[in-house]
């Protein structure tokens, strides 16, 4: 009987150390403590729109390579290299003008093309249905850096 109590103080130790960490956060990385990379270009387009949408900046900021660049990170965590804050006079009324980079959420893949041996041009659209049959379309496009580990997303010009 004995590895049985041993078993039993086992599970009980387990669950006694597990219930004491249920309301504990994780750990999660502090933005250029990690790199994060997307699986695919397509894949990229889903999880950009997601991160736009809920203003994930500093995890968004995480996908980017700066290497090269001369983009102050605290731009991409605090937003401000994402969003414009000022309206422009002749602004969509969806809203489009908000975001510099990388799109605007809304839109989906429609393409990528390889620039050279490691960049990917992706083409995002967008169609807006004007009514009595009227489908109103807008493109935009995006860079990706292939790295062994995946795809990161390249600052616009």
């Amino acid at each position: 009987m004995k590895p049985l109590k041993i078993t039993i103080a086992f599970v009980v130790i387990v669950g006694g150390i597990a219930y004491l960490q249920r309301d504990q956060a994780p750990d999660l990385p502090k933005s250029g403590e990690i790199d994060r990379y997307f699986a695919s270009p397509q894949e990229s387009v889903d999880a950009i729109t997601d991160l736009l949408k809920s203003e994930d900046w500093p995890a968004l900021a995480s996908y980017y390579d700066l290497s090269g660049s001369d983009i102050d990170e605290n731009s991409l965590t605090d937003g401000t290299f994402f969003i414009n804050e000022e309206r422009p006079e002749a602004a969509h009324p969806a809203g489009f003008w908000r975001y510099k980079q990388p799109f605007a959420p809304g839109f989906t893949f429609q393409s990528a093309k390889m620039l050279n041996a490691d960049q990917v041009e992706v083409t995002v659209m967008i169609e807006i249905d004007q009514g009595g049959g009227m489908v109103q379309r807008g493109l935009d496009t995006f860079r990706l850096i292939a790295h062994p580990e995946g795809y990161q997303i390249l600052p616009k010009e």
